[in-house]
């Protein structure tokens, strides 16, 4: 088996995906889709080895000695990156994760980046600063439902300084939290992002 477009992995036991990989002589996925899975870091780099579009939802990627491997681990891991999107980023950022992606130069050509449920560890002010500067890379981050308020008036404030600008020089992210005012969402997100939901 090989030379797949995409690999589409949703809610299978935890030995499906070593069970497969044997069979597999080689990858050539350039798009990788998993879904409520617990998966190993060397199963992941040989289903990933080619992939441009990574799409992670509820996906947690382990090491052997069970811990999980922090997002810009496997992100280094991907150099073929071109898009991509993970929802439930809790235990796998923390405040150096932004830093560190920074240093991995295939992350900073990626066409878009799509974060969900972004928690608190998250430099949503260091990043800000990257976009502004990258004039590339589309950027939509949604944050976590237990932001303090210290956090959210952080966040408000870019999402003021995105709306206060009126020519920008950079793509404009999409921001998005739990008690953004709804007149600041409706500017942020016009028509037919509206009723945008990240996935």
């Amino acid at each position: 088996m090989g030379n797949f477009f995409g690999i589409y992995i949703k809610e299978v036991s935890l030995n499906f995906v070593p069970s497969i990989i044997p069979h597999l002589y080689r990858v050539d996925a350039k798009l990788l889709y998993l879904c409520d899975l617990v998966i190993s870091y060397t199963d992941f780099l040989f289903l990933s080895s080619n992939a441009r579009d990574v799409i992670f939802y509820y996906t947690v990627i382990k090491y052997k000695n069970g811990k999980n491997v922090p997002l810009e681990k496997f992100v280094k891991a991907l150099p073929k990156i071109k898009w991509f999107a993970f929802r439930d980023t809790f235990d796998i950022i923390t405040t150096s994760t932004v830093k560190k992606l920074f240093e991995i130069s295939h992350f900073l050509l990626l066409d878009e980046i799509i974060l969900s449920n972004l928690p608190e560890a998250f430099d949503i002010i260091e990043y800000f600063a990257y976009i502004k500067k990258s004039k590339h890379t589309k950027c939509s981050f949604s944050f976590s439902n237990s932001l303090s308020e210290a956090y959210k008036n952080s966040v408000e404030r870019i999402v003021d300084e995105i709306l206060e600008t009126e020519n920008h020089d950079y793509s404009r992210p999409l921001i998005n939290f739990h008690g953004l005012n709804r007149e600041k969402y409706e500017k942020l997100f016009p028509l037919p992002h509206h009723n945008f939901i990240f996935f």
